[in-house]
This record gives structure tokens, sequence and C-alpha cells, in this order.
């Protein structure tokens, strides 16, 4: 049953009527809300160091009995005596009349009332005592009912509400709230109240829209309402919480930041600008989490790869939703359906669809919602501990048959070293059956954090010579829960070749990349040693802004390439520019049987990529070793993805300049910021110089050994800052997270002057065998 408040637009105050007279001069008779008593305080709700949160005793922390819980009271019982009372306000500067009043329970008339002239901005209240009933029922009071006064807003003459809607409480500042009685709101009234309960009615309506078929079929079944509007000061508000005065939650309506904010919000025409936000609010007052709290970084996550530095995969649960905001909605079989959305007409109504005008409830914090209901509430995120009895993980190959005997890495979340990190060690590991599965038991996350700070899993699985690294979150268990399902199997598609496939290719890499604009870049790999190919296969990777969103699929096929030519031009995805650490490009050898190798080293995509300013790079020689970097005058490019700076770690690469154009490496530093290593002319004004390497001359091969760690400690002692103050989780080491090369201006040429010594042209450099290296190595 949708809660509704019937408002429409209405003249602004001032606007001349067919007799001459003003808006200004008539009365405005607003229903500002309805309020039921008695009130009853939710039982506490207690918070654990681990585990759900339950109901207890707040100053000793222990849990209330079964016993002690029957015996309190927070909500009416059937057969109760319950008294609702509507407030009614002459919302401005002319006296009303004496008026009529009217009660509705469920659409049929429960009572009159009889109202008395009101002075300007005076006040009175109606009661109708009524007996508790079960269920949702809905109670309305209607001022004027027959219309026969005239009024500067006819249409905010009446509230409803749904009788078991939580209780809320607004409190706002008397400055705030005297600011909404001067100056009239797009409803037409000049009403705190009617600004508040317009964003109530779309909330209340933006839930009966929400529907999701398979697990909130009746769409969200919550309902809240305005119970109070109190006028209080900032200290005041935040000496109570609105559940110790027998409300489920409520809102502070500041004026720290008036009066920007009340010119923000006073236009808002409640159809293409509304409050979002304030809903946003409210809903967590319900107990519902930021979607987009359920994240990791890729710098959190501490698992390594095989040259021993983190794998920087990182991963966003955030999906279109009130409660998140943006990221794309990914479905654990890998389908991206679109979102659902919505539009909000004149009247406060709510229409679902897909491509609407604002983001809608998703189906895990509708579904969360639903999972609530019956609670009073004044906990959080209790909902995240709903999970399947049982729930498993199915690795699945390249083909789609199950791959027996992967080896499973389980990496969970943990506050230690950072809020959120991903731990190095497995939480769990073991093997799959025969059937691909691997068990996660029924608490796979462990101690849920009611946040959800540590909603998220990192899967290794390795088999067959491949290894995939897959994320899953908590709220792909929390939906199956809800779906009614007991057991849950997160199904992964991976690239894990079947028996019998060819060996992946060999030295991937970005033979040519061209930073002008629509330029593809050429990808050439070598090709598998001992198999015969039929051809090869070359992939995209989907969505690079949302790459950690690593359910299957992760690529999709842009080209067939045929055996002999090892080569081929593809353009980036869309939305790449800016993503340095994503490896765009994948390929793959096909067999004379069809069988599918699995993934490529990518490795080398994230060297020597992304090129910017008027650049290109060719990766030319055999295998592509050397990478010759054509630079414009304002050129730079990529030359690998995030570097953890470990005690020892050097980085080396041979180096030889066509010419004498000043260029050298600037890199991003946290906790240090930008610093530059120049290799030819003079440093770039304005950044740190870590060093300057000896011996580099045009024409002339050079090797370069940088000891990075060293000088890195160097200018954090002259800074005295140490790792861990750059909050990165790697409390020990430094993190780079750009590492450039390119023609940057150096001091010597003056403001104004080009990058270079002089050269406005292009030059020429190459790099063979950039790599980081620890020790003596």
């Amino acid at each position: 049953m949708n809660v509704f408040l019937l408002m429409t637009f209405c003249l602004t105050a001032g606007v001349p009527l067919p007799g001459g007279e003003s808006l200004a001069a008539l009365p405005d008779l607003d229903v500002t809300h309805l309020e039921r008593l008695p009130r009853y305080n939710p039982i506490p709700w207690i918070y654990p160091e681990k585990g759900p949160q339950f109901q207890g005793d707040p100053k000793t922390r222990r849990p209330f009995s079964p016993e002690e819980l029957r015996g309190m009271k927070e909500r009416p019982a059937a057969g109760d005596a319950v008294k609702f009372i509507a407030h009614v306000v002459n919302a401005a500067d002319a006296p009303a009349p004496a008026f009529a009043g009217r009660w509705l329970i469920d659409g049929r008339e429960a009572g009159r009332a009889a109202g008395q002239a009101l002075d300007p901005w005076e006040s009175a209240a109606f009661e109708m005592a009524w007996t508790w009933a079960e269920g949702p029922h809905t109670v309305r009071f209607e001022a004027d009912p027959e219309g026969r006064i005239e009024e500067a807003c006819e249409q905010n003459n009446a509230v409803a509400d749904r009788t078991d809607a939580l209780a809320l409480q607004m409190r706002v500042t008397r400055q705030l709230y005297d600011a909404f009685r001067k100056t009239p709101n797009r409803l037409g009234s000049r009403s705190f109240e009617d600004w508040v309960q317009r964003h109530l009615l779309i909330m209340n309506n933006a839930f009966a829209a929400c529907v999701y078929p398979l697990s909130c079929p009746g769409g969200i079944l919550e309902r809240v309402r305005a119970d109070e509007f109190s006028i209080m000061t900032k200290e005041e508000m935040q000496a109570r919480q609105p559940q110790t005065m027998g409300h489920d939650g409520g809102w502070n309506f500041y004026d720290d930041n008036f009066p920007a904010w009340f010119g923000g919000h006073i236009g808002m025409d409640f159809t293409t600008n509304i409050d979002w936000g304030l809903i946003h609010e409210l809903t967590h007052q319900l107990g519902i989490i930021d979607l987009y709290a359920i994240v990791v970084a890729a710098h959190w996550n501490h698992v390594r790869d095989a040259e021993g530095q983190p794998v920087w995969a990182g991963y966003g649960g955030s999906q279109p939703c009130i409660m998140s905001g943006s990221g794309i909605r990914t479905l654990p079989d890998g389908t991206t359906p679109q979102p659902l959305t919505l539009r909000v007409d004149a009247d406060g109504k709510v229409a679902a669809g897909e491509k609407l005008s604002f983001s809608a409830y998703s189906e895990h914090s509708a579904g969360g919602l639903n999972a609530l209901l019956g609670k009073r509430r004044g906990h959080f995120g209790l909902y995240l501990f709903d999970l399947p009895a049982r729930s498993f993980i199915k690795v699945l190959d390249n083909a789609g048959g199950p791959v027996q005997g992967a080896r499973v890495r389980v990496h969970r979340q943990t506050p230690e070293p950072g809020p959120q990190s991903i731990a190095a060690e497995p939480g769990f590991s073991g093997e799959t059956s025969s059937q691909g599965l691997f068990p996660l038991g029924g608490r796979p996350f462990g101690d849920v954090n009611p946040i959800g700070l540590n909603g998220i899993l990192f899967v290794v699985m390795e088999a067959r010579g491949h290894t995939e690294r897959r994320f899953i979150d908590i709220s792909q268990f929390n939906l199956a829960r809800w779906r009614g399902e007991e057991e849950f199997t997160a199904v992964f598609r991976t690239g894990i070749p079947p028996e019998g496939a060819p060996p992946p290719v060999r030295r991937l890499r970005c033979a040519l990349w061209d930073s002008a604009p629509g330029k593809p870049v050429a990808l050439a790999w070598d090709p598998p040693g001992g198999a015969v190919v039929k051809e090869y296969r070359v992939y995209r990777v989907l969505a690079p802004q949302y790459h950690g969103i690593s359910f299957q699929p992760r690529y999709e096929k842009v080209a067939e390439v045929p055996a002999e030519a090892l080569r081929a031009e593809v353009h980036p995805p869309p939305g790449y520019a800016g993503v340095t650490d994503v490896r765009c490009f994948m390929v793959t050898a096909v067999g004379s049987d069809g069988r599918e190798s699995g993934y490529a080293d990518d490795r080398e995509l994230a060297r020597f990529a992304y090129p910017g300013g008027g650049a290109r790079v060719e990766q030319v020689g055999e295998g592509g070793k050397t990478a010759r970097v054509v630079l414009g005058p304002q050129g730079q490019v990529h030359l690998r993805e995030s570097l953890l700076v470990e005690k020892g770690t050097a980085l080396k690469f041979r180096f030889r300049a066509a010419g004498k154009a000043a260029a050298g490496l600037r890199l991003a530093v946290v906790g240090l910021g930008d610093v530059q290593v120049p290799l030819l002319g003079e440093p770039a004004p304005g950044l740190p110089v870590l060093e300057r390497p000896s011996g580099l001359a045009a024409g002339s091969w050079v090797e370069v050994r940088l000891e990075l760690r060293a000088v890195l400690d160097r200018l954090a002692s002259e800074k005295k800052v140490k790792p861990a103050d750059a909050r990165t989780t790697w409390n020990e080491d430094w993190l780079v997270t750009d590492l450039r090369f390119g023609r940057y201006a150096p001091a010597s040429a003056g403001a104004g002057a080009g990058a270079g010594s002089g050269d406005e042209g292009e030059a020429v450099y190459e790099f063979e065998d950039v790599r980081a290296v620890r020790g003596a190595e």
C-alpha cells in the first residue's frame, strides 16, 4: 500500500487573482504532519566487536533474554488504544476563517473536526482515537475537505500516512525554519514541513516502484512518516538521538552553511531537482549501508604476483543506487543488465524503468530494507548477516567445463594493515572437486562488518599453467538468501584452458601505440612453443573504468587473426583514458581442434603504454625487446604500472637518446608527492630531484641503476615523513602510483618556453629491460 501526500504545484504568493486580490492576502491551511501516540522507544541495539548487533542493555552490554524481550513493548499491539494528532498551521500572513476537518482510515471517513479561525502562522491540533489493527492501514486528515475557503495553496490541505510506517523526527534550527516561512517553495507554500513531506512522499513512492521479481516482487514494503517536527539548536540535536524519544530515526537540519544551503534547496521543483542526498541519509537511518563502502583500492591488495609485486587489483561493489550513486550492475553470471532508474512527476508519483532520470534503490538495498521489515530501528547493516547456509565457488575453463584440481586461495578483507586491505595470506585454501566446486562454508567472510568494510573476497585460482584472479562481494550472497536459496554457488568462467589446449602466446606487447586521437593500438606477440595454432583471438577488457568488477566475462572478443599474422590493430575500449593500471588487451591461441589457450602474460601491456601529449611508442627488435619512444615537445609515456619500493629496491634499465632534448622520469610517490629524475638536459622546475644518473650522452647505450629506495628514504628524511604516514596500507614501503618518462620544461627554459632544449620537433629515445630489482641483482 502506498503512502501518499496529495500536493500539486501552486501559484507563488503575490500573484494577483481575477478580482484584484493577491495570493499574499489569502490564508493557507497547511496540514504539516500526523503524530501518533503513545510513542514507544525502540529496544536498544548493541554493537559487539564481532557478530551481528543484538538487543540489550546499553550500560552493561548484556543481551536481553527472550523473556525480557517479551516483556518490552516497542509498538502497539492489536486492540490497543492509540491516538493520531493532525497538526495544522495557517502558513500565511492573512487570517484563516473557521474550517472543517475530516479523518479517514483506509479511504473511509472515520471522524469530523471543527477548526476555529486561525491568525497568521497560528497552529491547531486535531485528535482522533483509534483501536490499533495489525497490518498496513492508511490514516489521513484533510483540512477544509470541501474546498470552501480560498487559499494561497489549496493542495497542502491533507497528509496521509501508513499507520505502521517507521517514525521520523525532523529537527531544524530556528533560522532555517524561519527562512522557509519567508520564501515560497516550488509547491507554492511557505513551509519547511511541506518541503520535507514532499521528499518523504517521493521516498515512499520510490520504495513502491523498486520491484525486483526474484527478491522484491512487491517492491520495498517499508514506509516512513514524519511523526514530529522540532525546532532545536544544533547542541540540542546532538545531545539526544531520535530513538531515545520514541522515533526510529530522523534528520538534523543545521544552518552551518546558511544561506548557501537554503538558496540551493528552496527552489527545488521536486521533479528534475530533488534532494536525493536527504533521501539517501534517511535510508541510512533505516539501517542501510553505503554500497560504495564495499570497496578495495588496488593499492590495498597485498596479494603478490609471480614477480613479487602486488597484483594491483582493486574492486568496487558500487552500482547505480540511491545508496551508491555510480558504477555498473554486474551479476555473477557476468551479465550487466540495465539498472533500474526512476522518474518523478509533478504529483510526486514515481515510475521505474530503464534509462530514466534518477538512480533507484538497487536490488541489494531494496532486499536489505525488506529483510528488516517489522523491526524498529537503531541498528545498521544488520541484513548483511543474511547469508546462505552453504556457499561454493565453481571454476569453469574457457570452454565451460568444470576444472578439477584447481588450486584455490580465498583472501579476505582485514582491518590490518589498512582498514579494508586484502590480506597477503589466504583465509582458506584447497582444491576443486571433479565438478569444479570449492566450498566456502556458511561464513565465508568471517565476522561480518556491519558497515560492509570486509564484504569482499579475492579469489586466486591456478590450474593447467594458468592463474585467474577474481573478486566477489557479500551482496551476491545476501541476494541469494533473499531469493530463497539456502545454497549459493558463484560460477567463475575463467581463462583456464581445457586439457590439450595450446600453451599461451609469448611476449604479448604493444608494438605501436600512438597518442593521436582515433589511432588504434598495434599488438604483437610471439607464437606459443611446440603447438599447432589455427588462429589467434584478440580480446579487449570490458569497462576499464570499473575493471575491478571481475565477474565473468572480463573480456570481449574484438578480432580473430590468422596463425601467421602475430599482430593485430585494435582500438582501446571507451573510457580507458587515464586508467593507467588497466591492461586493456588479451590474446589467446586456438589449436587445430578449436581448443583455446589460457591468457598470455600481459604485464608488458602496462609498460610503455598510454602515451600522451604527442607521443608514440614502438616495441622493436627481436621479441619487442627495445622500446622506441618518440616524443613531441609535451610528450610523455607511462613506463609501468604501480610499483612497491621495498628495502633495497632499485630501478634498472638501458637507455639511449638520439638527440639532446631534455627528458626525464617523473614519479608520483604517495606521501612524498611528485619527484623527478633528469636523464638529459636540465631538471624541470618545482619538483624535487631524486638523483641524476651519470654517464648519459646522446647516441650511446647506457646502463642506468637508480637506487630508488635509498633516494626516496633520503627525501623522506628531509621532509620528516615515513611510509606509514601516507596511509597506503604499505606501512614500511613507499608506493609509486605513476612512473612516466617525458619531455618536461627545464628550469632554464623560462616562462612560456617549450619543453626540451629549444627543439620543438620530435625526439627519439630507446629503453631496454626496464625492471625493478632488489639487492645486488
